[in-house]
């Protein structure tokens, strides 16, 4: 019995190569959550937050988390405000990428 199957694959442009692997690239950027690293200078580097990562020394992490009640009750008090922060931002990055694409 032979099991060699012929699999047909369809020729891809190299334009619709690069929209498949950009599109593959933000599904991989997704999934994963924020990831933590030391950075050159000994700082805490935070990536996936933003655009850019969020480093701070140890003993400014340590008093940022020491501040997580207060942070937490000074964004739901500003909670409106922030939502509107957030949708800008939101639309602003929707309309780069239509621009992009």
């Amino acid at each position: 019995m032979n099991n060699n199957k012929v699999v047909s694959q369809a020729v891809e442009t190299p334009e619709q190569e690069l929209a498949r692997l950009r599109e593959e690239n933000a599904k991989l950027k997704a999934e994963q959550g924020p990831t933590i690293k030391i950075s050159d200078k000994g700082g805490i580097s935070v990536y996936g937050l933003g655009k850019f990562p969020v480093t701070l020394y140890r003993k400014n992490w340590l008093k940022l988390l020491g501040m997580s009640e207060a942070i937490q009750c000074f964004i739901e008090t500003n909670r409106e405000a922030l939502d509107a922060v957030d949708a800008r931002f939101d639309a602003e990055k929707q309309a780069k990428k239509k621009v992009a694409a």
